[in-house]
């Protein structure tokens, strides 16, 4: 027996492989970006769950402390839950796990942000994405690839540490 998906959320079937995972922000529910999600593909499934945390009883996908202050243990625990709801909806509506998209609004798209960063494996390919999201909101990203399993190597933290070092300001390096 599948396991079920436990979050209140909607299914609409579609017509290709691609589903969207649509993530609405605070105060919203699984029903208000069902039409944005059909704008953008019609033909793909999609599939909105309602965040499970209320705030002033407005539903949030996870806990902040104040405005724009988020409750990082509270983000961890959402993040990995909504993986689990996902991973779930796969079994359960015989998704495709590899095309499925992440859409977000506000609370929606940081909680999306934290799923990718959360996941043990990430493909390259969504790395990239990553990374060119950033760089389109102004970050200065670097990114550096290991021939690695998931644990850290010691080259990867040599790297890191050799990043933050040449971050340092002139004068200040090691």
């Amino acid at each position: 027996m599948r396991p079920q998906p436990d979050f209140l959320h909607e299914f609409v079937p579609g017509d290709s492989r691609q589903t969207l995972l649509l993530l609405h922000g605070t105060g919203g529910n699984e029903r208000d970006l069902l039409p944005l999600g059909r704008e953008l593909d019609p033909s793909a499934s999609l599939l909105s769950p309602r965040g499970k945390i209320l705030e002033s009883g407005m539903p949030r996908f996870f806990r902040r402390l104040a405005e724009g202050v988020f409750d990082l243990e509270d983000l961890k625990t959402r993040t990995n839950e909504l993986a689990d709801f996902v991973a779930a909806a796969v079994g359960h509506y015989k998704l495709d796990a590899d095309h499925i998209v992440g859409v977000g609004y506000s609370n929606g798209a940081n909680i999306a942000a934290s799923v990718l960063l959360q996941d043990p494996i990430i493909p390259p390919s969504e790395a990239q994405r990553l990374v060119e999201l950033l760089r389109r909101a102004g970050a200065e990203v670097t990114i550096r690839f290991f021939n690695a399993g998931h644990g850290l190597t010691s080259s990867e933290v040599e790297a890191a540490a050799q990043w933050l070092n040449d971050l340092k300001p002139s004068g200040t390096r090691r």
